[in-house]
């Protein structure tokens, strides 16, 4: 999210992963109560974004304690119908579904999306002027 850790090309994307400044940035994290989007959720609170978190209702306090702004239950309500203008919208979610959060983000916005596989919203991003980015993993292990 803030910095690309190596060089090695990513073999699901053609173009090189760049990170989004984060400080003043109005950042959603869909599955932010997960593995990853917990993570995320704070780094992005720690570069001085507002982070909107989406997740169950159940998880509500605990997003709150780890920094989040607001909260979305996605039982209640979709994230793409209540946020608008977004600067990055981080999908710790993924694949196809991810397209439908393209809405959510300002012209010149990012999705970064954690697992790519299955995204077809490429055409769609290019028309609204959105970057569509995913990371991946690479072991420092020298062996």
């Amino acid at each position: 999210m803030i910095e690309v850790g190596h060089d090695a090309p990513n073999p699901f994307q053609p173009v090189a992963h760049v990170p989004v400044p984060l400080k003043g940035k109005r950042v959603l994290v869909n599955g932010a109560a997960g593995g990853v989007g917990h993570l995320a959720l704070q780094v992005a609170k720690w570069q001085g974004a507002h982070v909107i978190a989406v997740a169950s209702g159940r998880h509500g306090d605990l997003l709150r304690d780890l920094g989040a702004d607001e909260v979305i239950d996605y039982t209640q309500e979709t994230p793409e119908e209540v946020s608008t203008g977004l600067d990055l919208v981080l999908d710790c979610v993924g694949g196809a579904a991810a397209a439908r959060l393209l809405t959510s983000l300002k012209p010149g916005g990012a999705l970064f999306i954690v697992n790519p596989l299955g995204f077809d919203g490429h055409a769609e991003a290019d028309r609204l002027g959105i970057t569509v980015s995913s990371t991946q993993v690479r072991s420092s292990r020298s062996t």
